[in-house]
């Protein structure tokens, strides 16, 4: 009997330090749903299409979807609540052909002039790639009338102004550690 109490505090000590280091990570994803596999009909769920059209597409493997940036322009944008860091990685997984211009955009104070920008690169098959992005996504010096506010949010955005095809596997952006 003493022996099975043992165990028994012994997986209950493992299981709360197993979610105690959970809870330490430093990473945190920015944005809902970064490899689009939430539809709600022909529409994704959680991104908003302000502007062109969009349509659910395979990637890498049938079962795996995407979003396919239509014709052009097209833009793909959600807002996301700021937290602590100064720095984010943003990471894709795209295939887009040369004709297309497709960019990420983050809007760190929803203001409607990104902070930061990269273009994704054509490719003929899925490529990943990664960015830090050192944007305030914190908070810190937000001026305001009301000190209890939150700080706005940011917007994250996916902009294609080419006529090429362009496939969207993920897109993700999470806040990291810094050794400052």
């Amino acid at each position: 009997m003493r022996e099975a109490a043992r165990r028994t505090a012994l997986r209950l000590t493992s299981v709360a330090m197993a979610l105690l280091l959970g809870g330490l990570s430093c990473e945190t994803d920015l944005v809902e749903d970064p490899g689009f596999q939430f539809w709600c009909g022909t529409r994704l769920c959680e991104w908003r299409t302000e502007q062109g059209e969009i349509r659910r597409t395979s990637t890498w493997h049938e079962n795996d979807y995407g979003v396919e940036l239509v014709g052009a322009p097209v833009l793909l944008a959600q807002p996301f609540d700021r937290g602590t860091g100064r720095c984010s990685l943003v990471e894709a997984v795209t295939k887009i052909d040369p004709e297309a211009e497709v960019f990420v955009e983050i809007d760190e104070d929803d203001d409607g002039i990104p902070e930061w920008e990269r273009q994704l690169e054509s490719s003929e098959d899925f490529i990943a790639r990664s960015w830090e992005a050192e944007v305030n996504v914190s908070g810190e010096n937000i001026i305001t009338l009301d000190p209890d506010s939150d700080p706005p949010p940011g917007t994250a955005s996916i902009r294609k102004v080419g006529d090429g095809d362009a496939i969207i596997a993920r897109i993700r952006i999470s806040r990291e550690c810094s050794d400052d």
